[in-house]
Parts: structure tokens; sequence; C-alpha cells
């Protein structure tokens, strides 16, 4: 009797969710810097909770949402400690597990719920560290991005208003969630049978995608995160290559997720017998999927955490299959969850043995010590763990110096990658350095970190010759040139409004 009343109770279901995200993310709350990533969504905040703008003071090619909620939560703890992020993460994990459960039971009865939580927790972190237990622009994303799936279903007009604004949402923490607005259009239509909620679904994303322009400058945000980025998109290497690397990826993420891959599998063979009788009611999901995948390939770059956007489809595509399954078939299904789950989860408290990022500690002791609070620094290359080791925002207004040299993560180095630069992104450099100069240049391609030995300062002319005549080199830490300013008078605070001065 007790073990029935658990099964089919609410209250254990949340228990559940709550206590698996818990045990699943626990290596979040034990190390702080998971993935770079982390780091420039953290100097994006930094340069905010100095008083500064998006796309003005601090410009990356993503939306605004994320840097905000960062500078949310460093303003009210009054760090930068990135474990209160990984907390907020994981209440995203267990809200997206529950979102889905109770669609699901309501659909397919407390054993689909069950399966939700455990696949839905179990989903967002196996994958390797880097990927499973950073709080980035795929885990804020991961929320919204399931709630417009399931409001979107609901076949009503006011919910697929808000499935619409949900998907906006997810636009401003992750961009490539426009791929839902297709699939939402047509869950709202198909759900209702009415077309005019399709155009509410649209309404809702478009509104929720334009109150950008309520807190960021909205060219800016435009030009960043959608139209400025052709580069980025570029495939940037052969087909070939691109391939065995999307398929080492995707088996990757095959293996450490396999009842959730074989139950889809299932559950598409069984779809494409509905669709030849015409019933089409799962369509929308298929969509969603298929926006997820078109997602993970654009750029021809396969990072783990680009899975997560798939998440939810796969969870409402694979549960009604796995509710079938009894005896053997069900132990080995769960277990084909828990095993790469536990393992990932044992793995990420040594995150290290799969990545080692630089320790930009001691050059952070350094800039602590000879700037100002509120004084930005410029660090020339791919080293935001820098600004948010320093807590200092970048002068510049550039989080990465990627946007003028064209490189990026998974690509080779060189001048090959200089015609993928962003456009305006040298210009606004420049024109942010000349108006107001930092106390301190820090030169990362005299240390070749991350490949900025194929990108020396001496190549970029105007940089180069702002370098030259207003700085000089005084220290070198661990293979960094430090230049301070030759007329310590030149140097400015952008920030006049800022931190120091609401204190």
């Amino acid at each position: 009797m007790l073990g029935r009343r658990i099964a089919t109770s609410a209250r254990a279901i949340v228990v559940a969710a709550v206590l698996l995200t818990a045990i699943a993310r626990l290596p979040s709350f034990v190390h702080q810097l998971f993935d770079p990533d982390e780091a420039a969504i953290a100097t994006e905040a930094i340069a905010l909770h100095h008083g500064g703008t998006l796309y003005t003071d601090a410009a990356d090619r993503k939306p605004p949402l994320v840097p905000m909620v960062y500078e949310a939560s460093f303003a009210a703890t009054d760090s930068t400690d990135l474990r209160w992020l990984h907390g907020l993460a994981a209440v995203g994990i267990a809200s997206t597990a529950l979102l889905l459960a109770f669609d699901l039971r309501r659909r397919h009865g407390m054993t689909a719920a069950w399966w939700a939580v455990g696949l839905t927790v179990a989903g967002a972190v196996a994958f390797f560290p880097v990927d499973g237990q950073a709080a980035n622009y795929s885990h804020f994303a991961l929320l919204p991005g399931a709630a417009a799936i399931v409001l979107a279903r609901r076949g009503r007009s006011s919910t697929a208003l808000l499935g619409g604004a949900a998907d906006g949402i997810a636009v401003l923490c992750r961009q490539t969630w426009m791929f839902g607005v297709f699939p939402g259009v047509v869950g709202a239509v198909v759900a209702s049978r009415r077309r005019r909620d399709g155009v509410w679904f649209l309404a809702g994303c478009t509104a929720a995608v334009a109150s950008a322009a309520l807190f960021v400058p909205f060219g800016g945000f435009v030009h960043w995160t959608f139209t400025g980025n052709k580069g980025f998109l570029s495939e940037g290497e052969s087909i070939g290559r691109a391939m065995l690397a999307y398929l080492g990826s995707f088996t990757t993420f095959v293996v450490l997720h396999l009842t959730l891959a074989v139950a889809v599998i299932a559950a598409g063979l069984a779809f494409a017998r509905a669709a030849w009788a015409h019933r089409v009611e799962e369509l929308d999901l298929w969509l969603w999927l298929g926006g997820a995948l078109l997602a993970e390939i654009a750029g021809f770059r396969f990072f783990g955490h680009y899975w997560i956007q798939s998440l939810p489809p796969l969870v409402l595509l694979a549960v009604p299959v796995l509710t079938h399954v009894t005896g053997r078939t069900r132990a080995w299904a769960i277990g084909a969850v828990a095993v790469p789950t536990t393992i990932a989860v044992l793995a990420a408290f040594t995150p290290s043995t799969f990545r080692t990022l630089p320790n930009p500690d001691r050059l952070a002791a350094y800039v602590r010590t000879h700037t100002a609070t509120d004084s930005p620094i410029l660090v020339w290359g791919s080293y935001p763990e820098l600004y948010w080791a320093s807590d200092r925002a970048p002068a510049g207004a550039l989080v990465l110096s990627d946007f003028v040299t064209g490189r990026s993560g998974g690509r080779p180095t060189g001048n090959a990658t200089l015609h993928y630069s962003t456009p305006g992104a040298y210009d606004l450099m420049m024109r942010r350095l000349q108006e107001c100069p930092p106390a301190l240049v820090l030169d990362t391609s005299t240390a070749n970190i991350r490949g900025y030995g194929r990108y020396p300062i001496a190549e970029f002319a105007r940089l180069d010759t702002f370098v030259r005549g207003g700085y000089r080199q005084v220290a070198r830490i661990d293979g960094v040139s430090i230049l301070a300013a030759r007329d310590p008078a030149s140097v400015c605070n952008p920030f006049p409004s800022g931190r120091a001065n609401r204190r």
C-alpha cells in the first residue's frame, strides 16, 4: 500500500526531481569553473555590475538574458562565485524535469512521470564535465524551451501565446531556440485545430524577443546575436573533417543516453506507421527535435552541451515507449540510464582529468594589486577566465579577441581565420580603447594561450600603434606580457556611475 502511494504521489515526483538533480549536480557545488563560456558570461556580467551596457561595453555573439542573470547573482551575493549560478542551473533542470513529468502524467499516467524525471535529470548531466556541470547558455535555455513545447501543445489560444513567449525567452538565452518557432506554430495549430493559435504562438515569441530593446541596445543585440555571426557559422574546414567530428559527438551522446536514443528510434518507427495512416499528433515534437539537431550542426562545431536543446523533445517522444517496457527490458533500460550518468557525475569531481583550463590566479592577483576596482583591462587573446578571476571588465568592449582574429573553438588557428572576424568588432574595440584607455594590457600571444601565438599584436596595425604608443612592458607572468600605461593620467574609468559609486 505504501509503495503504491509513493508511486502515485505528485509530492514524491517533486521530491525525486529535486533530490536526483541535487545529487547529479553535486560536483558543480564543489568546483566553480567548468567551461570557458562561464568565464565569458561572467565577464559580461562584471561589466554590467560595474555600470556598463551589453553590446557597448561588453560584447559577445550571444543573447543578453544569461549575462543579466549572472549579474543579478553577483549583485545579490556581492561576489563572482559561480556556484550560485550552478545552483540556478540545477533549479532549471529540476523544474524542466517536473514540467515534462506532469505533462506526460496527464497524457500517459504516473509511470510516464517517473520516466520523465529520470531521463531529464540524467540526460542533462550525462556529458563530459565541461558540458554536464556548467551553467551556460544551453542550461539556462532548457526550462523556457521545454515550457514552449509543452504550452504550445495544450490546445488553447492563451497557452499558444505563452508558449511563444517561452520560446522567445529561450531565444534570449540561446539564439538557436529560434529553430523552435516553426515547430511551435505547428504544435499550436495541431493541438487546437485553429490556425489562429499558430499566430498567437508567433506573436508571443516575437514580443518576447523584441523585449530585448527594453534593456539593451536593440541594434547591437541583433548584430551580435544574429546578423554578425556569418563567420562563426561558416564551415571553415573540410566536410570530411567536420563529419568525423560530428560522428564523434553523435556517438558520444548516444552512448551516454542509450535508453533515450533507443526509445526514440522505436517512437520514430511508430510515428512513421501512424503518419502513413494520417495520424500526426506528434509531428510538432519531431519538428522540435529536427530544429535541435539543426542547431547542433550550425557552424560545424560539435560541443556536447549543444545536445541539451534536443533533450525536451527526446524525453517527450521516448517516455510513451518506455511506459510499456516491463521485466528484464525495463531493468536494462534503467541501467542504461543510471550507469553512464553515475560515471559522468563521478568524473565531474575531477574535471581537469578531461580538460585542463589555464590557471589565471597569478595574473589576476597582479591585476587586482595594480588596478582600481572599476578599472577595465585589455586582455588580448581568448582568456575570459582572467577577467573573471580579477573581477575586471573588458576594455575595448570585446569579451574575446576572437571577434577580431576570427579564431573560435574547434577550428585551426592562423591567418586563415581572419576573414571569419565579426564585422565591426575591430572598429568597436579600437573606438572604445581610444575613448577610454585601460591601465593594463595583457598580451596572451606571448604565452600562446589557446593558439594566440599565431596572432601577435604586431599583426594588427591599429592595435599595435595604440599599444606601442601608450604602453610599456612592466612584467611577464606565466608567459603573458603585462603592459602598463606610460601616462597614468590617460587612464579613465568608463563606468563613473558604476559599482564603486553605488556602494
